[in-house]
Order: structure tokens, then C-alpha cells, then sequence
């Protein structure tokens, strides 16, 4: 596995821990409060930032098993 891969997949590991963390942030605060928007905002980033690069990463791996 190239190290590329390692770091996603470690990214990946990493927000899957903190998943549980942020969750839980936006039930301890009133839902008018800045820290609720905050928590369902940086679950979104993360997921679809980390999303992006693995659907592209396993693209370029489709491509070179097929050249």
C-alpha cells in the first residue's frame, strides 16, 4: 500500500474516532447556540473532504488496473 493511501485511510481512522466527540457536542449546548452549528458543519467537511479524496484515489487505482 503506498503511503498515500495510508494517510487517507489514517484520516479516515482519526475522523471515525472523533466522530463520536463532535456528535455529542451539538446535545450539550442550546440549539441556537454558535457550538451547535458547529458541530454538524465540521462533521460535513470532514467527510466530504475525506469522500472526495478516497472516490478520486480509487479512480486513479481503477485507471492503472486497466492500462
Amino acid at each position: 500500500m503506498e503511503k498515500r493511501d495510508l494517510n487517507l485511510f489514517a484520516r479516515l481512522r482519526r475522523i471515525n474516532t472523533e466522530f463520536g466527540e463532535i456528535t455529542l457536542r451539538p446535545l450539550t449546548v442550546q440549539y441556537e447556540q454558535e457550538k451547535y452549528i458547529e458541530g454538524p458543519r465540521l462533521l460535513g467537511e470532514a467527510h466530504t473532504a475525506l469522500g472526495q479524496e478516497l472516490t478520486e484515489r480509487a479512480n486513479e487505482l481503477s485507471k492503472q488496473l486497466s492500462q
